[in-house]
């Protein structure tokens, strides 16, 4: 039972990191396995790298607790799957974006009220507000940050996993935020979701740089929390509770938000290609990520794509026999450019709804909380 109620916490450690706002170390913090996920973590230390190149494998492996690690290492890879091939969450986000928003914006005010009443009465002092209001603030600043553009070049690749992986495991700043300022997050999730198709290898030399540089990141930035932890637990554990303060401000349910698109590729197929047949008699789902249209008409003079003045949708290019066809891949991003107050105008049911079942779901992680949180065995 243990053993899947940490998969469990793994689970819902993957799917808080898709969510940008969100992070895994929420979660690990809100289920009490925050400490014994760094303490497995600072494992691959120099001792253990020793001892593998000196190809004493049997002692390098005693060293990590891999139960604990792969537990949790399956439930966040299959919630990643889950939320990106089965349920895209993505998708939902820009569809549904008050109840998805709302139940994290419920979840994460729910388990702050955990997380305070958890630590002895005793043991609470006046000048922990201080970091509290430290850590709200800084956090506040990372997650309004406004994105930057940057390049897609390898060593910015690494550099963006090493950041991203330090924000994941710190609660309440986003991994996946983070990705949103270095114009890298539907860059890497559109990645992830190539691998198995045509675009596979394009997509692992994106995502291996990435991945090598969030466990670099992992594994210095582990450290440093865990020594600040066990030298300064009750100031750490405020300033990560304003972290999660201050995450609430891109979690608030009702924003305006703006929907743009970008083109971040185009190839040329002939008109017979059986993809032109297959783009002619599909409509484009109004919510998807990323998907491909034959490129429409343009402007001669502006180049910009012609539009249907009666629905606003942009003019088919008519195609030729055996003539070449533009293909664009397109991305979208949904931007939110200021919270509001709902009124009965803004319709906040969804709203209000996602934030009671985030609510809801802090007596599950209350149930998991109280499931001991020592390493699997």
């Amino acid at each position: 039972m243990k053993r899947l109620v940490l998969a469990l916490k793994g689970f819902l450690m993957g799917a808080a990191d898709i969510v940008p706002g969100v992070s895994g170390g929420t979660m690990a913090l809100i289920t009490g396995i925050y400490a014994p996920l760094l303490a497995a973590i600072k494992s691959f230390n120099l001792a253990f790298a020793q001892d593998l190149l000196k190809f004493r494998w049997a002692d390098a492996f005693r060293r990590v607790d891999w139960v604990f690690l792969g537990l949790l290492g399956a439930g966040i890879v299959s919630a990643i799957a889950f939320f990106t091939k089965v349920f895209p969450l993505p998708r939902y986000m820009m569809s549904h974006p008050e109840l998805v928003y709302g139940v994290f914006f419920g979840l994460i005010v729910g388990s702050i009220a955990i997380i305070l009443l958890g630590i002895p009465r005793h043991e609470r002092r006046w000048w922990h507000l201080l970091f509290v209001l430290g850590g709200a603030a800084f956090g506040g600043f990372v997650v309004t940050t406004v994105p930057a553009d940057t390049p897609d070049e390898l060593w910015f690749l690494f550099l963006s996993g090493s950041v991203a992986i330090c924000a994941m495991i710190l609660p309440g700043i986003s991994g996946s935020y983070i990705l949103l300022v270095l114009k890298k997050y539907e860059f890497i999730l559109s990645k992830i979701g190539d691998l198995g198709g045509p675009f596979t290898m394009d997509a692992l030399a994106a995502l291996i740089p990435f991945g090598l540089g969030a466990a670099l990141g992992l594994a210095l930035f582990a450290r440093f929390l865990s020594w600040l932890l066990q030298r300064a637990h009750h100031p750490t554990m405020m300033t990560l509770i304003g972290f999660l303060i201050g995450s609430l401000v891109v979690l608030w349910p009702w924003q305006e938000r703006l929907i743009t698109e970008k083109v971040e590729e185009t190839f040329t197929v002939s008109s017979q290609d059986p993809l032109v047949q297959e783009l002619q008699g599909q409509s484009i789902d109004p919510f998807a990520m990323t998907f491909r249209r034959i490129a429409p008409q343009t402007d001669s003079a502006t180049d910009a794509p012609l539009q249907d003045s009666a629905t606003d949708a942009p003019v088919q290019t008519q195609l030729e026999d055996d003539s070449e066809v533009l293909i664009e891949e397109v991305s979208r991003k949904m931007t939110a450019t200021g919270p509001f107050w709902p009124t009965n105008d803004t319709k906040p049911w969804q709203g209000l709804g996602g934030i009671l079942a985030g609510l809801a779901l802090t007596t599950l992680i209350q149930a998991l909380r109280a499931e001991q949180s020592e390493p699997a065995s």
